[in-house]
């Protein structure tokens, strides 16, 4: 495993740590939809941001990837996963790739578990608000 992929492996398990709008920064530049990973351009272009402003929630996200937190964030996500229907687990293991089949688009998940994306969003962040609440 590369170190693209380790970073990216450990960023997917911050994005419950971070804000909803770092999350979509963060998705974006290091491709974690399953899309590609964007330019500091490209991600700046699309969201307003400066090259700065970028590296700062990108310096966050790395910070919080410590071994320690990585920890405590597996655990707390076994916890929220148990907490969660069957159908909820599902949408969270394929929008994040929590299977290591890498993270899949909301549109995605919503057409193979024959869902609306609203309800794929809805299971999505009822997941990521018990994550932050089971924090330890």
């Amino acid at each position: 495993m590369g170190m693209y992929e380790i970073v990216q492996k450990h960023l997917k398990g911050v994005l419950g740590e971070v804000t909803e709008s770092e999350r979509e920064v963060l998705v974006m530049r290091f491709g974690l939809d399953g899309n590609g990973s964007h330019t500091m351009d490209e991600v700046g272009t699309r969201f307003g941001l400066s090259h700065e402003e970028i590296r700062k929630i990108e310096e966050k996200a790395l910070g919080l990837t410590s071994i320690g937190n990585l920890e405590v964030l597996q655990r707390n996500l076994k916890t929220v996963l148990d907490a969660l229907e069957p159908i909820e687990q599902e949408v969270l293991v394929m929008r994040f790739g929590l299977d290591g089949n890498g993270c899949h688009k909301a549109e995605d998940v919503a057409d193979v578990l024959g869902l609306s994306r609203k309800e794929v969003r809805i299971m999505e962040v009822k997941a990521l608000r018990l994550l932050r609440e089971n924090r330890q």
